[in-house]
């Protein structure tokens, strides 16, 4: 994980790097975008931005979870299942054609 200054760095989809605080993600089940990220912290955000999600070890989770693309220099995984939500993240990040 990129830390400067004990902030993450994390890349949106567009390229866009901002930094969040270094503890980002690391309280369990949260809705840790809420009011952080670029389209989180407007009038009219989208509710997933609310939805809580934790990150996840693959080798001992037993539910769904994805692989995070948008931490600098780390591999990490999270879910929302495991806090009780679907992954729209995901379908944020990719429209298919």
């Amino acid at each position: 994980v990129s830390l400067v200054s004990g902030e993450v760095q994390v890349v949106t989809a567009d390229g866009v790097s901002l930094a969040y605080p270094g503890t980002y993600g690391l309280h369990g089940c949260d809705p840790h975008d809420s009011g952080l990220e670029v389209t989180c912290n407007s009038t009219g955000y989208p509710v997933r931005c609310e939805h809580k999600r934790c990150y996840a070890d693959p080798a001992a989770c037993s539910t769904e979870y994805s692989t995070a693309a948008y931490v600098v220099g780390a591999t990490l995984h999270y879910s929302y299942r495991a806090c009780g939500f679907r992954n729209e993240l995901k379908s944020w990040f990719y429209q298919p054609p």
